[in-house]
């Protein structure tokens, strides 16, 4: 997830994400979030908490942001471009994502 960094948002991230089964967030503060680069909570689903993803902030994705309605909830998530940025980085493992979201964003977009 990547977060805007207030410590109140944060706030309201850790009190979302401590219902989750085991409430493994609960032993978070806002600043952990806002201290680390990632954040990585171990739950009934894994979910790592950032509130910048390599290059690409919250403010730098908003604009580009795509969202998708799920049992009336919107679910807001990064543009191909801010995915793209974010991917961007010396880990060896973004380079395949990133050869595909390059190749996907060539087929969407030609020319």
């Amino acid at each position: 997830m990547l977060i805007e960094p207030s410590e109140e948002n944060c706030a309201r991230v850790i009190q979302a994400l401590s219902q989750m089964e085991d409430g493994a967030a609960r032993e978070l503060s806002p600043k952990d979030l806002l201290d680390n680069v990632v954040v990585k909570i171990a739950d009934e689903v894994e979910v790592d908490v950032s509130t910048h993803a390599w290059k690409v902030t919250y403010a730098d994705a908003l604009p580009g942001s795509q969202s998708v309605e799920i049992d009336g909830v919107k679910i807001p998530y990064l543009g191909l471009d801010s995915l793209i940025a974010s991917k961007e980085t010396y880990r060896e493992r973004d380079s395949s994502d990133l050869l595909q979201l390059i190749s996907l964003k060539a087929r969407k977009h030609p020319g």
